[in-house]
């Protein structure tokens, strides 16, 4: 057979195939026949890896802006507005809960528990504040003070728990980010019980000093 009839049955096989795996699987198995092992193995190093994005910025940003306006209401500095639940909702819920799933596919299992349930805690957050303000046969009582420290008290403890996962894998300023913010949970959580404002306010400029 000759070079060039040699050439065109392979242009003719590789117009044949129909997605690039098998295209790189087809000019792999000539370039086996015209390199060494050695050369060859050289040229799959030299392949571009895939690029993925870091969604988790995105993510950060989304829980320190909505934990700020919060933790600013908390610490007794501005009333309950309409600012502080459409920021929870957009981006302490929609947009944590969106990264947590990018993060799911990108195989982090750390990031992705972590920003898909502190989504739905600020989801969950909107729907405490929002649900008694609806119309008055949907009967949807406003929560008492023990049961809302109740509520912050079982994000305090899983606050705790991913903390203590930190501890294992990740930097010292996750660590302590995690750590802390467990606290602010729970200093939250002992104003709501005890139903005092100053215990409430400590656990707002927690938050606030952290953010």
């Amino acid at each position: 057979m000759s070079g060039g009839h040699g050439v065109g049955l392979a242009n003719q096989l590789l117009a044949t195939l129909n997605t690039n795996e098998e295209k790189t699987m087809f000019l792999e198995a000539i370039l086996q026949n015209i390199l060494s092992s050695h050369d060859l193995e050289v040229v799959r190093k030299t392949r571009q890896p895939k690029k993925r994005v870091n969604p988790a910025p995105q993510g950060l940003l989304g829980f320190g802006m909505s934990t700020i306006l919060a933790s600013a209401h908390n610490a007794d500095l501005f009333e309950l507005s309409s600012v502080v639940p459409a920021m929870g909702l957009v981006m302490g819920g929609g947009m944590q809960l969106l990264v947590g799933l990018l993060e799911y596919f990108n195989g982090n299992a750390f990031a992705a528990t972590s920003f898909m349930c502190y989504g739905a805690f600020w989801l969950s957050l909107v729907g405490v504040w929002l649900l008694p303000q609806t119309e008055n046969d949907v009967h949807v009582m406003k929560t008492v003070e023990t049961f809302m420290g109740l509520y912050l008290l079982l994000w305090g403890l899983f606050t705790i728990c991913m903390a203590s996962v930190t501890f294992f894998s990740s930097h010292r300023m996750v660590q302590f980010l995690m750590s802390s913010l467990a606290l602010g949970i729970f200093l939250l959580s002992a104003g709501e019980f005890s139903r005092c404002k100053i215990v409430k306010q400590a656990g707002g400029m927690w938050d606030l000093f952290l953010d």
